[in-house]
């Protein structure tokens, strides 16, 4: 099959119009992730936002600025029907009238890994690694026919449908478990956390775990991969956390003013930083899996916020962590929670994996035309 060679430069030409509004708040605001979507609200925002840009419908949005550092270059296309305001910070750009290439078909491209390992090697050396609008330009691309364009698209328009589906769902069963929660805790018996809950921090003094079995813990709760340098650490000081106990961070003042609590839903031992505070329950008066929901109230997050004391950072320590008193409804009450919780842990699983799929997709679509 004969493939096209295309440099961006002369399919895409930049967007500008401002929105010329001062006061824009976060939520008028989009920011783009690392998965190339749009997101709001925007996580911070200038004083003045006159100088913000408009996303018009079919154009596209990218963020030069940290693409060396993070390995990715955040882009997203606007595919609704209304315009999306984006940080003056980022290039806004729509498409010439070319008959070469299609919109989601050079999106794809840029979706993939390999685009995102090319322009992570031609940044620039500063402190930032950016790219440059020129060098972004530059690179090019090889394209198919328009036909197999467009059967290439329609594969990946459908994974994109299935992740945008679940994600809705998703949301609405995070939406139905709060309301159910709030609900049970109405008219629950208060306890405090210290009557059901007690410390189990085991050390991995044989060193059964090891760099791959280490974890730290994120701002939304959950184990996430530690940015520990293993090699300057004694790992046989860690703390070993069981299937079904809970880890959390006393510090509160730089975890994006929420708790950082994780429990481990897995039937394998994980290991976290010795700076955690590790527990389980030890009463039949409550189940793990509601009270890690409770946990990940936003309320819980506030009051471990305002209970939280200190100079230089602030803590939650556990002392005072365990004088909690929460809710504690009936155990059929808190089953019903646990079944939802666990629907929903599947269902993110399911997203999980179409999210790689798309990813793959993508990549194997980039070097079946660059070979």
């Amino acid at each position: 099959m004969t493939c096209r060679t295309i440099k961006i430069g002369d399919i895409v030409e930049q967007y500008r119009e401002i929105c010329l509004k001062r006061n824009l708040t976060p939520d008028d605001v989009w920011g783009i992730s690392a998965k190339k979507e749009f997101f709001s609200p925007a996580r911070q925002i200038g004083q003045d936002t006159s100088g913000y840009k408009i996303v018009s419908p079919g154009c596209f949005a990218c963020n030069l600025l940290h693409v060396g550092r993070d390995k990715v270059l955040p882009i997203a296309l606007n595919r609704d029907d209304k315009a999306k305001i984006v940080s003056f910070n980022y290039y806004v750009f729509k498409f010439k009238d070319n008959p070469h290439i299609l919109k989601e078909y050079f999106f794809l491209l840029l979706f993939s890994e390999d685009m995102d390992r090319y322009f992570s090697y031609h940044t620039e050396s500063s402190v930032r690694d950016r790219v440059d609008w020129k060098t972004f330009c530059s690179a090019e691309l090889k394209v198919p026919p328009i036909d197999e364009q467009k059967r290439v698209v329609d594969v990946f328009l459908s994974l994109r449908e299935n992740i945008a589906l679940l994600k809705k769902y998703n949301n609405l069963l995070k939406r139905l478990i709060s309301a159910v929660m709030e609900e049970h805790l109405r008219e629950a018996p208060t306890l405090e956390l210290g009557e059901f809950i007690t410390k189990e921090e085991v050390q991995n003094s044989e060193n059964l775990l090891g760099a791959k079995d280490l974890y730290g813990i994120s701002a939304d709760k959950t184990f996430c991969a530690s940015m520990t340098d293993v090699k300057k650490v004694n790992l046989s000081a860690f703390f070993i956390v069981k299937p079904k106990y809970f880890a959390y961070n006393e510090i509160t003042s730089r975890n994006k003013e929420s708790l950082s609590l994780a429990f481990n839903i897995t039937d394998k031992n994980i290991l976290v930083s010795n700076r955690y505070r590790v527990f389980k329950i030890t009463s039949d008066k409550i189940i793990e899996e509601f009270l890690y929901l409770y946990f990940t109230r936003e309320e819980f997050n506030r009051f471990a916020r305002f209970s939280s004391w200190g100079c230089a950072r602030e803590m939650f320590e556990w002392s005072d962590f365990i004088r909690t008193k929460i809710p504690v409804p009936p155990l059929l009450n808190q089953k019903i929670l646990a079944d939802l919780f666990y629907l929903l842990e599947f269902k993110k699983k399911k997203l999980t994996q179409y999210e790689k799929m798309a990813k793959r997709f993508s990549s194997l679509v980039f070097k079946k035309y660059s070979d």
